[in-house]
């Protein structure tokens, strides 16, 4: 009977085994972390891979409510979808916070490499799930700052 328990618990270990590369994650298992510069108030979530590397990553990002991101640009394309809130979205070096397009919990879109651009939230906290292939970076124009 022994050997029989033992047996069934190896069998539902390899059952439930991820293979090499698999990752599975449930929400609230990893935290968030303060964001660095020049974002402080955002929180950020690594789920997959080395954003500043080489190589696929996804991320996510809690924006507070009533927060703006100045203009800015991407090295390389940016997948993103609105898991919760809505972010606002406008692809302009020149502010201007009654234009753009605002994008719901569900939606996603799509930041062009080199494309500029700034986001605002209004009164909810936003949760986004960014994608993309590294190495990521952002950058800012010294005007802009």
């Amino acid at each position: 009977m022994k050997y029989l328990l033992v047996l069934l618990w190896v069998s539902v270990s390899v059952m439930y085994a991820l293979p090499e590369g698999a990752v599975q994650y449930n929400e609230g298992e990893r935290p968030f972390v303060k964001g660095q510069k020049p974002f402080p108030p955002v929180q950020m979530l690594l789920l997959e891979g080395e954003p500043l590397k080489k190589g696929i990553y996804t991320f996510r990002i809690k924006v507070p409510a009533f927060k703006k991101i100045p203009p800015h640009w991407h090295l390389k394309d940016e997948r993103v979808t609105v898991l919760k809130g809505k972010i606002c979205i406008s692809f302009s070096e020149k502010v201007d916070y009654t234009k753009g397009n605002c994008i719901q919990s569900g939606g996603f879109y799509i930041n062009p490499k080199e494309a500029r651009h700034y986001l605002w939230t209004k009164e909810e906290e936003t949760l986004l799930q960014v994608t993309g292939e590294g190495p990521w970076g952002m950058k800012f124009d010294k005007k802009e700052k």
